[in-house]
């Protein structure tokens, strides 16, 4: 099973479209080389999440539904999709979600285990923490979604976050924890390299720097995986 693991995209209102959809391009052209079975996108779609732009609605139609017509695609909320602060605010997703009504495009906005096959994509939503719940079939191959900062995590810049949002053992029980918030490319939190979070799909400012794209993890089963970043071309990045 090969899962393509995309997160933090922030797509502006109106700046760098140009090149945001070139390097689609090249996104979906590997996904395609790959055959990739599942796409997970773990947040931050959205840059600004509210004062949302047209351009905006248009650029991230165009990228999900093109993601969806390659692989079944699974998408969970990070906290510049919606509004923390204000649960009545409509996300960033669920209008575009709702508009392509793509039978292999699934937002999935709550808390709680999708089963696929004998996968358990198991989501710890930010919006939806009341909610969380323990992997309930310890035979399934057990997958943690989750966006937001893990303690011990380090940025670009090479900042320890010691208190994160949660510390690492709240993925206990899964066998594979797919993330989403930090930027630096391939970060990976445990010894058995179960654990990471992809970095960004674009380098977003000078402090980034420019080897982003996305993780692609083949997992044969509990025990038996690899996961490899692929880096895809930047046509204009930012270079001090």
């Amino acid at each position: 099973m090969k899962v393509a693991h995309i997160a933090d995209t922030h797509i502006r209102n109106y700046n760098y479209h140009k090149e945001y959809r070139e390097i689609f391009e090249s996104i979906y052209d590997k996904l395609k080389e790959e055959k990739v079975d599942y796409i997970v996108h773990c947040g931050d779609l959205a840059h600004t999440k509210t004062q949302l732009s047209p351009e905006y609605f248009d650029l991230a139609t165009s990228f999900l539904k093109n993601l969806a017509d390659i692989a079944p695609t699974y998408i969970i909320l990070g906290n510049h999709d919606g509004n923390l602060k204000n649960e009545h605010r409509q996300d960033a997703i669920t209008p575009i979600a709702n508009a392509l009504d793509h039978p292999q495009l699934h937002l999935l906005k709550d808390a709680g285990e999708t089963v696929v096959g004998n996968v358990a994509f198991n989501v710890l939503s930010v919006f939806d923490e009341e909610n969380w719940v323990k992997p309930s079939d310890n035979t399934r191959i057990n997958i943690a979604l989750y966006h937001g900062s893990v303690s011990g995590v380090k940025t670009d810049t090479g900042w320890v976050m010691t208190h994160g949002d949660h510390p690492i053992t709240v993925f206990e029980g899964h066998d594979y924890v797919l993330l989403g918030d930090i930027h630096k490319t391939n970060q990976i939190l445990d010894d058995e390299g179960r654990v990471r979070y992809p970095g960004s799909t674009v380098q977003q400012n000078f402090g980034e720097t420019n080897d982003k794209g996305f993780l692609l993890w083949d997992i044969q089963s509990k025990d038996d995986f690899t996961c490899k970043h692929i880096v895809i071309e930047n046509p204009k990045p930012f270079i001090t």
